[in-house]
């Protein structure tokens, strides 16, 4: 058995036994593409084949990461044979490449942060609609007209007649009378103006919104050196001095100051003070349900501070002993 960087070197090594005479029914090859029940038939497999279980963990290591595992089953006088083709395919030493993996294993943790993008869009918010329509409506103008009348008449005249008079001669004279009809003309005109137009104003408007972001706390682990453990004289120190009168016992003030310390902890929060972050402090401590701000307040500070540097003197000496 042996572990290789890659499956295609895998295969590599298997045609290299399959010329120099090995069966293929006596070689596999073991590579993390494989569904999770063949990762445990895997096992199983190196299990029959007498192969310790941390190795062949590491042995199972080393496909997670990309490579792969040939196997061989062949008697005791083809072995060192079997080793020697294998070996010019250069297998890799598993326990050595777990090792390294481990030193260089780096575990990232994204920091998500929502940010809010307002934009603007048109809505219709009503208006007007105008309309025209053509009506009827009945006028009277009063205008005077002239007409002539011919009247004839006689009179009783005695005198010579004169030589314009044209005797005994017979003429037709006509003489027209005239007058004055109404003539109706309509002319259409303009007499007033409708004038539809929009003004345009700004307003300013205040959008609330909730965003969500992703805070870090690193709390060391019990035992390890400058982890919470080495605060807590301080903390006990404090409680005498502060809260023992207050009616609440050291162990219920205990939450209290390791959530002080754990926000202390939070790199996204540990350069600013006190006064900026208590308003999400007792958010977070209030959704806890651990009792009242108001009652906690003083030893979550104290837990605050105790870690940022902003506590008494004894308090930072505690810290750097």
């Amino acid at each position: 058995m042996s572990a290789f960087e890659s499956v295609a070197r895998a295969q590599e090594a298997v045609r290299g036994l399959r010329d120099a005479g090995f069966d293929d029914n006596a070689m596999s090859i073991v590579s993390g593409d494989q569904p999770r029940t063949a990762e445990r038939d895997s096992h199983s497999l190196l299990g029959d084949m007498g192969v310790p279980v941390p190795d062949a963990h590491s042995y199972l290591h080393t496909t997670e990461r990309g490579g792969a595992i040939v196997l061989v089953q062949v008697d005791d006088a083809r072995r060192a044979a079997a080793v020697a083709v294998l070996e010019r395919f250069v297998p890799i030493d598993v326990h050595a490449d777990v090792e390294a993996g481990d030193r260089h294993a780096e575990v990232v943790v994204p920091v998500l942060e929502e940010r809010l993008a307002v934009g603007k869009r048109d809505v219709e918010r009503g208006g007007v609609r105008v309309y025209t329509r053509v009506v009827e409506a009945p006028v009277r103008e009063q205008v005077a007209l002239r007409e002539e009348h011919v009247t004839v008449e006689g009179r009783a005249v005695d005198r010579p007649a004169a030589a314009g008079d044209e005797a005994f001669r017979e003429r037709t004279i006509e003489v027209r009378q005239t007058a004055e009809e109404v003539v109706v003309e309509k002319q259409a005109r303009v007499v007033e103006e409708v004038v539809i137009t929009k003004d345009v104003g700004v307003r300013t408007e205040v959008v609330h919104a909730t965003l969500h972001k992703t805070t870090v706390a690193v709390e060391q682990l019990e035992g390890a050196r400058g982890g919470y453990e080495s605060y807590e004289p301080g903390f006990e120190s404090h409680y005498g001095k502060t809260l023992a009168q207050s009616g609440v016992t050291y162990a219920q003030c205990t939450p209290a100051y390791r959530y002080g310390y754990a926000l202390a902890r939070d790199t996204s929060l540990a350069k600013q003070r006190w006064q900026d972050v208590e308003r999400d402090a007792k958010a977070g401590w209030e959704a806890q349900q651990l009792g009242t701000w108001e009652r906690f307040a003083p030893a979550v500070r104290r837990g605050w501070e105790a870690v940022i540097g902003a506590g008494d003197n004894s308090s930072k000496q505690q810290h750097h002993a």
